[in-house]
């Protein structure tokens, strides 16, 4: 599994993984694109370090072992979050949506 870069603030790290304008799938582009839009609208990306991906030949199936499995596969944008407290846990949100629902709670 990839080693992850989180932004911690107390007991919560958080990640985004975005696909760059390099990215081969278009609608996974633009829908990090405006995700990035409104997460800092929503004044959030700042509590986060961002990941960049440009090809789908890159390693994510890291990213696949921890989603949620709300959409049954992984993609980008794709939010890694990391809870250190007594149980410890890290849970990943794929697809703009559930990203925002993650910051919207």
């Amino acid at each position: 599994m990839e080693d992850f870069n989180l932004k911690w603030s107390g007991d919560l790290g958080l990640e985004l993984h975005v696909a760059d304008k390099n990215f081969p799938n278009a609608k996974q582009y633009a829908d990090s694109l405006e995700l990035i839009k409104s997460l800092n609208k929503m004044g959030v990306s700042d509590k986060m370090a961002l990941t960049p991906h440009s090809t789908k030949d890159e390693d994510l199936s890291g990213l696949q072992a921890i989603s949620d499995g709300s959409t049954g596969k992984s993609e980008l944008p794709f939010l890694v979050a990391a809870y250190s407290g007594e149980m410890g846990a890290v849970l990943g949100y794929s697809g703009k949506q559930r990203v925002i629902e993650f910051f919207e709670r």
